[in-house]
């Protein structure tokens, strides 16, 4: 019997932006009949070409547990539990439609309140704002009874269309401006399509915690932040943890609970914030989870959020205390990283690239995505969930050869590279077969003299001798050429630099990885032998078992909860592959779109190692206190030299060639690691 479930733990906001469109994709690959659908799926959204008896591709019972609403009704409702501070829930009621234990009408009815009566006075109740239902939310409602909403899917951002140009980066084209758009949505909840069981909500902290800057109910300066405690440091995290298992029992109430309804567990899939608290609070849940079910795969992505660089001093008021987030932010991810390194079976960062930017793999990558808004968790984890999504899809598939095991265990082969990368390109762009007509601007004379006798044009008389204009190994490979150029990397260094060098260095490594898993999703049947060729081309520098290119007939859904941020689309939502200007001009929102996908072992995890050792360095060699960076205890720094040990190996493990090279900021021997502190040079820097 193969394994089947997977469970899902999602920590903090903007891990949850994720999730939520994971959950909302994952709903949509549902088929019902038009009078049986469930609250928040609508037939508009998703053409089901298929009919009623096909066997459907995805295998539900992976992500879903059947079960019944406390009135009897059948539903599905997802494996997942999602940790997410108090305000942050938005309008998500604690216990939702499908689980509501009162009627419809008892809106405001509380049996704490109707107990007290029995004392013959009135009691005072003091209670916060009730969150009101999103826009979107609302339209939903009036959708499931059958009601026009009379609202358009796209986004009213009130941007204009027109290209706007910046300074050229390098030698390269000039860039438009990253758009910013008007905030649809305050919450994730806000535009979630999906039902979750009241086991799958745990709050964290109380109304008197507050979240990192980025999210909707965020303190934004010292001065507004109305008496409550930011939810900011590792530590707060670990002792959160401690917390909840002393009052709530999570670990054995609710993933327990999961965990005992599936079959055949195939692991753990955890999306951990880890720039604040909740990277502590997710890698405790982690590390026990581990020693809990140690056979299991436990697959990590942790998604940083917010500035970690660092602003001039006279910037401006903020400057200080965007200062001091930076640094809070880059020791929680290093902490992050190192307990990740430690527990998980294969870990992937998510890093949100800058659009100014020029180390990315791709000096294409912002082609498709002109009306992205980075700065936007709404926006930028719809960037990064359809690659998280895609790359594990073989995992969900009902015909499926690949389980969380088997892709962990072809990812780390070589039992020292738990760190991958996810990247991929969104959406595939396809060319088009070359013509006479692309290659040449004018017709050639004795073409024009052949055609006038009714001959045809060469392309025809070529065709006619079975020898194409361009063979299929040679449209593939321009295609897999284009594919790369508009490729991201999503785990490497938000500000990664060196331009074409770099770039060129990144293009090495990601065709001559240590594993690589590729996943190329499209539901047009007449583009998968082209797609495989392009897929064939990419991976030809690695051999089975350690690459894998996998086609699946499955485009991803488009939906009206996601923000439609394309560009350069043709009126049949097709990518233009043609040179052309870059646009931020608005296009129609598809329906669906090709995704190639990738979780890959690299040497590129190398730039991610070294930051994470500079921070280390600051940290031990630099002027301020333990305490300005979030840590505390006595032995803080000991805890930073053992890090900066690991990081040194991991480093080893993923060098080759030029990486190899002594660099100034390296350590190299044992005795190296003591000049951070010179008892001589009467300094304590803790003080």
């Amino acid at each position: 019997m193969s394994q089947k479930e997977i469970i899902y733990l999602s920590f903090g906001s903007f891990s949850n932006h994720i999730s939520t469109h994971f959950w909302n994709q994952q709903q949509s690959y549902f088929t019902y009949d038009q009078s049986d659908l469930p609250s928040g799926s609508t037939s508009r959204d998703v053409e089901h070409t298929s009919s009623q008896d096909e066997e459907p591709l995805i295998d539900h019972d992976v992500s879903f547990q059947a079960g019944q609403t406390l009135t009897g009704q059948d539903t599905y409702n997802p494996r997942a539990i999602l940790f997410e501070t108090e305000q942050e829930f938005g309008a998500l009621a604690k216990l939702n439609a499908l689980y509501d234990s009162f009627p419809a009408d008892s809106d405001g009815r509380s049996v704490a309140l109707d107990s007290l009566q029995s004392w013959g006075s009135e009691a005072q109740v003091i209670a916060t704002e009730r969150v009101r239902p999103s826009r979107y939310q609302r339209r939903l409602e009036l959708e499931d009874q059958g009601l026009d909403p009379e609202s358009s899917d796209d986004d009213d951002d009130g941007q204009d269309d027109d290209v706007q140009k910046t300074a050229s980066i390098g030698d390269g084209p000039s860039l438009p401006k990253q758009r910013r758009s008007k905030r649809s949505y305050r919450f994730w909840s806000d535009y979630s399509r999906t039902f979750f069981h009241s086991k799958s909500l745990v709050s964290v902290g109380g109304q008197l915690t507050a979240p990192m800057p980025g999210s909707y109910n965020a303190a934004h300066s010292p001065s507004n932040s109305d008496g409550r405690t930011r939810f900011e440091t590792f530590s707060q995290g670990v002792a959160q943890f401690d917390q909840l298992e002393s009052q709530h029992e999570v670990l054995d109430t609710n993933i327990r609970w999961f965990a005992e309804d599936a079959d055949l567990l195939q692991g753990f899939h955890y999306t951990i914030d880890t720039s604040d608290a909740f990277g502590g609070l997710g890698c405790k849940y982690l590390e026990n989870l581990v020693d809990e079910f140690p056979k299991l795969s436990h697959l990590v992505f942790g998604a940083g959020w917010g500035n970690t660089t660092y602003v001039p001093e006279d910037a401006g008021d903020s400057a200080s205390w965007e200062n001091r987030l930076a640094r809070i932010r880059r020791i929680n991810n290093l902490q992050s990283l190192t307990q990740m390194m430690e527990f998980s079976t294969v870990a992937a960062p998510l890093c949100i690239p800058d659009w100014q930017g020029d180390g990315q793999v791709g000096a294409n990558w912002r082609r498709y995505l002109g009306r992205i808004d980075l700065s936007d968790m709404h926006h930028a984890a719809a960037l990064v969930s359809p690659h998280l999504e895609t790359a594990t899809l073989g995992t969900r598939l009902k015909s499926r050869s690949e389980t969380l095991s088997s892709l962990t265990a072809r990812l780390n082969w070589r039992r020292d590279t738990k760190l991958v990368h996810l990247g991929g390109a969104l959406p595939v762009a396809y060319p088009a077969p070359l013509s006479s007509s692309s290659i040449a601007g004018s017709m050639d004379p004795v073409d024009a003299l052949l055609k006038s006798y009714g001959y045809g044009d060469s392309d025809s008389r070529a065709r006619q001798r079975g020898a194409p204009l361009e063979s299929e190994s040679d449209l593939s490979a321009r295609g897999a050429k284009h594919l790369l150029s508009t490729w991201i990397d999503l785990s490497l260094p938000t500000h990664l630099s060196g331009g074409e060098k770099r770039r060129k260095q990144l293009l090495q490594h990601l065709s001559r990885p240590y594993s690589h898993t590729a996943v190329l999703r499209n539901s047009n049947l007449d583009q998968a032998r082209l797609g495989l060729g392009m897929l064939d081309s990419i991976l030809s520098q690695i051999n089975p078992p350690f690459g894998q290119g996998v086609y699946i007939p499955q485009s991803y859904n488009v939906l009206s909860s996601y923000p439609n941020f394309f560009t350069l689309l043709d009126k049949h939502s097709n990518p233009l592959t043609e040179a052309t200007t870059q646009s931020s001009r608005k296009v129609a929102r598809p329906k669906h779109l090709p995704v190639l996908s990738s979780l890959s072992a690299t040497p590129s995890s190398v730039y991610l190692f070294k930051e994470a050792r500079d921070t280390v360095n600051e940290v031990l060699n630099g002027h301020l206190p333990m305490i300005a960076y979030g840590l505390d205890g006595e032995d803080a720094r000991d805890g930073l030299k053992e890090i900066r040990e690991n990081i040194e190996g991991w480093i080893d493990a993923y060098s080759v060639g030029e990486e190899d090279e002594e660099e100034e900021n390296g350590m190299g021997t044992d005795e190296e690691y003591d000049v951070d502190q010179k008892e001589e040079d009467g300094l304590d820097w803790d003080l």
